[in-house]
């Protein structure tokens, strides 16, 4: 089962010029050594691509290297397209669930179109029962943030080009005495740390001890959903007197260790806090996005030492190639 999973998608229905974008989680382990031009890992035969007949814009072609034993299967997709678009579903919408692909794959929503093609990604948390499926490293949902950078993240800008690169997150919190503090997004709450809920976690935050501030929107400004790159202000509505505070929409939770309150100042309900959602680089308006790693790939040439094999993505100009290889 898998958490999220990526999708190229035949539009039905198109508000803009690129269909909203997504990315990929469950495992990001691929090949050693793909390029622009083919595959090189030993002796393997360059990939031969036929054409889908039933989706234009679509070539698909399966190398096979008897010696490991690999067996590749690579999606081209035609970037000219414009009815063709990435979407990162995770699965049943929380940030806590897993699935089948083929369920996330009926779970795209109709507006934005069908699934053509699905492929496996970023890792996700298996061994803490409590947080099971939730993206290790940043994860971006038709624009909402499930989960915070960490690492080397797949993202589309906004006019839908693919980029490779380390993203870091800058997610802070500022008290009403200007004091800052760093926090996590939807994640397990570490010792001495700060973590902000949103509803997209599930039902509640699932935490232990600590203190949590249930905060509501102060103002007109942005709210939920969460995206990147945006400067929230909040008010705190109530402060939970226990843990594993419940969550509801129009609201996020900010939760703070027991270890953490001496360097905090104290609040009360009605303080005002500042939320930042920034990244480096720059992440506001995208779409889609997924972390992931080791890098493999680099502007065409081999970046990693050879790893077990799993799923891939590279692109050139005019094309995108996905990749998923498996062991027989």
């Amino acid at each position: 089962m898998a958490p999220t999973i990526s999708y190229c998608l035949n539009q039905t229905q198109r508000a803009s010029s690129w269909l909203k974008s997504r990315s990929w989680v469950a495992t990001l382990i691929a090949l050693a050594a793909f390029c622009n031009t083919g595959i090189q890992a030993g002796n393997t035969p360059e990939p031969k691509f036929v054409p889908v007949r039933s989706e234009p814009g679509l070539s698909y072609a399966n190398v096979r290297v008897e010696s490991e034993p690999w067996s590749i299967h690579i999606l081209k997709v035609d970037r000219s397209r414009k009815d063709i678009g990435f979407f990162s579903a995770h699965a049943r919408d929380k940030v806590l669930a897993v699935s089948l692909i083929a369920d996330q794959a009926r779970g795209v929503p109709r507006e934005l179109g069908r699934a053509l093609a699905g492929i496996n990604a970023d890792f996700y948390v298996r061994d803490t029962p409590t947080y099971v499926g939730d993206p290790r490293g940043l994860q971006i949902v038709n624009g909402e943030l499930y989960s915070a950078p960490d690492t080397v993240c797949v993202w589309f800008d906004t006019n839908g080009n693919p980029h490779l690169d380390e993203v870091k997150g800058e997610f802070k919190i500022t008290w009403e005495d200007g004091r800052t503090t760093s926090f996590g997004l939807n994640e397990e709450r570490k010792p001495a740390g700060a973590v902000l809920y949103t509803p997209t976690l599930g039902v509640s935050t699932r935490t232990r001890g600590g203190r949590e501030l249930i905060l509501e929107q102060d103002g007109d400004g942005p709210w939920l959903p969460l995206h990147a790159g945006q400067i929230y202000r909040a008010r705190v509505r109530e402060i939970a007197s226990a843990a594993n505070t419940r969550l509801a929409p129009g609201i996020m939770v900010l939760s703070l260790d027991a270890r953490l309150l001496p360097n905090v100042p104290e609040v009360s309900a009605g303080a005002r806090l500042q939320l930042s959602t920034a990244t480096r680089p720059d992440l506001k308006g995208v779409s889609a996005a997924v972390g992931g790693g080791p890098v493999l790939i680099q502007e065409g040439k081999p970046f990693a030492q050879k790893r077990p094999p799993g799923s891939e993505n590279d692109w050139t100009q005019r094309s995108r190639y996905e990749r998923q290889s498996s062991s027989r």
